[in-house]
């Protein structure tokens, strides 16, 4: 007898069910439960139906396809420990002194307590979409200069956008043949200027807690990245990068496996979660979107045990890794390049009212649309 796929459309709803379903068997603290849950869970999602490839739609929802499994898998099998704070604990600890209080006082009942536990699974599952998170130092200033930041980088990102998106156009349209290069360099800057929605989004979050929260950048400025260890933990796709670390990187240390073990099957998984896009978005290249990821992970493992930090100067550090970073880049970066212009198309980028002079100005300097 076979069993309905989820459709891409399904999913979110799919969700409700898993944190339930999550939190219970948590409480039972059966193995076989645990076992059962998991193995449901996996199976309702990453056997999950897409219908439109080579769009951002279907790759965001394979991506949380992905993850909702593998973050019921560590809740189950690898819960955080003590010492680390929950995300309602996070919450008693970054609020005013009324809000702890309360917390406190219900955290010290029963029921209460179960109430909050399920909030924090809620949590859990839910910061794969919103990604908020506490702020370590709040004074006035910090928060003035991150607001500031966030916000010209949101107006930045809004004018470039749609510029960098017709250039790409024009070029996998036209001439895309001699243009592999240039495409894959403008494609990797568009995906820098394609977050624009997170920094202002990152404002607001700023303003509305004084300063005590924020939202997880989805980069940090990568081209300064120093090492490959640096780019993936520090400053590019920090949403992944931190999930992962909580859901494999933890886990694995936890269990005794070495730093370099655990980076490495970090690094595995990633590759895995990759493929997993691959296969939904595009339908090819798989063996290599895993290489890609593989050879990183090693690539950082070596940066570990040849202190590669400390031993090369920073500028000669940078340079390697941009290297490095470019030569593998076709492995995955190349299904984009290959989807084009398809993919353009199928994921065009709206032109802002408040940007629109301004994009109408430079776009005919830069794009040619004879």
């Amino acid at each position: 007898m076979m069993f309905p796929r989820l459709t891409a459309d399904q999913i979110n709803m799919a969700i409700y069910y898993a944190i339930p379903a999550t939190f219970v068997a948590s409480k039972l603290n059966n193995f076989w439960i645990k076992g059962i849950t998991i193995a449901g869970i996996s199976g309702a999602f990453l056997t999950f139906q897409s219908s439109k490839p080579r769009t951002v739609g279907t790759m965001m929802v394979s991506v949380i396809a992905f993850l909702v499994p593998l973050k019921a898998t560590q809740l189950l099998l690898s819960p955080s420990s003590a010492s680390t704070p929950t995300p309602t604990q996070q919450l008693q600890s970054y609020s005013t002194e009324r809000i702890n209080k309360t917390l406190e006082h219900i955290r010290g009942t029963f029921i209460g307590s179960q109430i909050l536990s399920f909030i924090d699974t809620t949590c859990e599952f839910a910061w794969l979409l919103v990604p908020f998170t506490p702020v370590e130092i709040p004074t006035f200033k910090n928060t003035t200069i991150k607001i500031i930041e966030s916000l010209i980088s949101f107006a930045i990102k809004t004018i470039i956008a749609p510029i960098l998106h017709s250039k790409m156009l024009e070029l996998a349209t036209q001439n895309k043949e001699n243009s592999t290069v240039v495409l894959s360099l403008l494609f990797s800057v568009s995906i820098l200027t394609g977050t624009a929605a997170i920094d202002m989004f990152k404002a607001v979050t700023l303003t509305l807690s004084f300063g005590r929260w924020e939202v997880l950048d989805f980069n940090r400025y990568p081209f300064l990245s120093t090492s490959l260890g640096e780019l993936w933990s520090k400053r590019y796709n920090l949403l992944i990068s931190r999930f992962l670390h909580n859901t494999v990187f933890v886990p694995m240390r936890r269990f005794g496996y070495s730093p370099s073990n655990s980076s490495l099957a970090t690094f595995s998984v990633s590759g895995l979660l990759h493929v997993f896009v691959a296969y939904h978005t595009f339908q090819k290249n798989l063996i290599n979107t895993f290489l890609f990821f593989g050879l990183h992970g090693v690539w950082v493992t070596v940066e570990h045990f040849t202190a590669f930090r400390q031993r090369v100067p920073a500028l000669l550090r940078t340079l390697v890794t941009a290297l490095f970073f470019s030569a593998t880049f076709p492995l995955y970066g190349g299904l984009f390049i290959d989807a084009m212009p398809e993919w353009l198309t199928n994921n065009p980028v709206p032109i802002a009212e408040w940007s629109r002079p301004i994009v109408d100005y430079l776009l005919p300097k830069i794009v040619n649309r004879s």
